[in-house]
């Protein structure tokens, strides 16, 4: 039947696609040998958008604190000297590390956010299956930005008077746009004149 069965989608070889299942998953497959619950990849998401930290940072949090067992002791190791050998009795080994890489939580983070959206809206992820997979990923990613462009944002017509101020009069050539999102404050200054469409 061309068709492989995995823990997270299964591929169909007629066609070269790799249809994840319906909803999102308790773990994910972020590579080959890799799999990641999906509590954890929704704590790199919360250490992304809250501590703006990136994938390489979310990698070293986890190996420092999460990925050895009794890791707070080995970690502390003056403070825990008394239960210090059971932190270090009998290590599992596999021919594969067990370290997360930078490269593990992007995907495992993009696979994650497009199952949840794809969730949302009642549908499957469809991937191309011949390619590699960060290309299955950039894939899949262009066409929910393109989705997202404009009207495909929930607030895009908002514009309320607290959030955003535009400064400048209708005759003047140069205008500032102030808006605060997420405490950030941006400001972005266009030009009218002449032979002049961009912004500054």
């Amino acid at each position: 039947c061309h068709t492989r069965y995995y823990p997270n989608y299964w591929t169909n070889n007629t066609d070269s696609t790799c249809i994840y299942y319906a909803g999102v998953p308790s773990v994910i497959q972020a590579a080959r040998h890799s799999y990641i619950e999906a509590a954890l990849l929704e704590l790199f998401a919360a250490m992304k958008v809250f501590g703006w930290m990136s994938s390489m940072n979310c990698a070293r949090v986890y190996n420092y604190a999460l990925a050895r067992r009794h890791g707070y002791i080995s970690n502390n190791r003056c403070a825990f000297d008394a239960t210090l050998p059971q932190a270090f009795d009998e290590e599992f080994s596999w021919q594969y590390t067990l370290r997360m890489r930078d490269t593990d939580v992007l995907n495992g983070f993009f696979i994650y956010s497009l199952l949840l959206e794809k969730a949302e809206n009642n549908s499957c992820l469809v991937l191309p299956h011949d390619e590699q997979q960060w290309i299955q990923i950039d894939v899949a990613l262009s066409e929910r930005n393109k989705e997202m462009e404009g009207i495909g944002q929930e607030a895009y017509p908002h514009a309320c008077d607290l959030c955003f101020i535009v400064i400048g009069d209708d005759d003047s050539k140069c205008k500032s746009i102030v808006c605060q999102m997420c405490g950030v404050m941006l400001r972005l200054i266009t030009c009218h004149g002449e032979n002049s469409s961009s912004c500054l």
